[in-house]
């Protein structure tokens, strides 16, 4: 598990800031640790899947974002290749996990490395 920021995922998922803070204000999103006050948020490569599913149903599809946290939680703990929902027996969304996570890594390295740490609270005086 690589821990990332919320500032470091949004650049890698290309939301913004407040878009995935909104999200994780919210919504328990798995593989996201540290919601409380004055402590920063941590993403693990579960959350990152998570948030991924969740942005893509949500911003492409229209899907609300409460379903869209459920479907992709339920997804991003999953431990197969590809995961499959189907929906009124009619419709069915793929999401191979592998690839998507494969794609994500490649992301956050380059966003870990453009994004500097800013430390929370008052200066050291």
């Amino acid at each position: 598990m690589a821990p990332y920021s919320v500032r470091a995922t949004a650049l890698a998922m290309g939301v913004s800031s407040k878009w995935l803070d909104n999200l994780l204000s919210h919504h328990d999103v798995v593989g996201v640790v540290g919601s409380s006050r004055g402590t920063a948020r941590v993403i693990d490569d579960a959350g990152l899947v998570a948030i991924a599913i969740c942005r893509e149903l949500s911003v492409e599809l229209g899907v609300p974002l409460s379903r869209a946290v459920t479907i992709a939680n339920d997804i991003a703990i999953e431990e197969t290749e590809v995961s499959r929902r189907t929906f009124g027996g009619a419709i069915a969304i793929d999401v191979n996990r592998i690839a998507l996570a494969r794609r994500l890594s490649e992301r956050m390295s380059d966003a870990s490395e453009a994004v500097a740490h800013i430390r929370r609270g008052r200066p050291r005086t």
